[in-house]
Order: C-alpha cells, then sequence, then structure tokens
C-alpha cells in the first residue's frame, strides 16, 4: 500500500547506486529532490484532528523552518484551490505538490501554481487513480 512515507521517498529518495529496472536500466536513481529534508507531523488521533492541534503542529513547522508545508485530511473540498490560497505561502520557485480529487480541474490548478510564482506541481492521485503521479 502507499502511504504518505511512500511518496515521501519517492520526491526525497536519496542516491542509489546500481538501480535497475528487471535488469534494465542500470545506473543511480533518486528522489526528485534527494538533498531535502522531510518532517512529518502527526495530527490524528482516535478522536480525529482537533484544530488546536493542527494549528499547533503549523506553528512547530514554522518554528522548525518547512519551506514547504503540505496537509491533507482526506477530503473533496476544493476550499485551498484558488489563487488566494497560495498568496501567503512562499512557493515562488518551488514546486507544488497537489492532489487530484477531481473538483478542480489539473489545468485551474497548474494556472494557480504558475500565478503564484511556483516552479511547478506534482499531481498526485489517490488509490482510486491508481495512485498514479504527475509532474
Amino acid at each position: 500500500m502507499l502511504s504518505h512515507g511512500c511518496i515521501s521517498s519517492i520526491v526525497a529518495g536519496n542516491f542509489v547506486n546500481g538501480a535497475n529496472i528487471l535488469g534494465m536500466a542500470n545506473g543511480t536513481t533518486s528522489g526528485m529532490a534527494p538533498l531535502a529534508d522531510i518532517a512529518m507531523y502527526k495530527v490524528c488521533s482516535s478522536i480525529g484532528y482537533p484544530e488546536t492541534v493542527i494549528l499547533a503542529v503549523i506553528d512547530t513547522a514554522i518554528e522548525d523552518g518547512v519551506d514547504v508545508l503540505y496537509i491533507s485530511f482526506g477530503t473533496k473540498s476544493n476550499q485551498f484551490w484558488t489563487a488566494e490560497a497560495l498568496e501567503n505561502m512562499n512557493v515562488k520557485g518551488k514546486f507544488v505538490l497537489c492532489i487530484f480529487d477531481g473538483n478542480v480541474t489539473r489545468i485551474d490548478k497548474g494556472h494557480h501554481v504558475k500565478d503564484a510564482s511556483g516552479a511547478g506541481m506534482i499531481l498526485m492521485n489517490d488509490e482510486l487513480q491508481g495512485f498514479n503521479i504527475s509532474a
């Protein structure tokens, strides 16, 4: 099963020498940003994810100097997919991780990232779409 940890390793996986696929394409492989640091914070518990815990984790991430903060609650809402949503998130020159949820088109998401001066967008699908990743 693919999870947030698997996706994190795809994005920031370190260099691996002698990698191949079924004996072909021999060489060195890595994630897209092998020198990146990843910080993960747990906000969910048996009682859900209270706002106080979410806000405390966001404060901690800011104190830790996190450059990109990605939050997923599994909702199908598109409330965060507006140009204004990215304005206060320093995404200039950075790749933005986007979830494919069907409520906002890929093109619209790409326009929002471009309008916020993002360098690009990585579109991730859920299990129903086969856990595909498009860059």
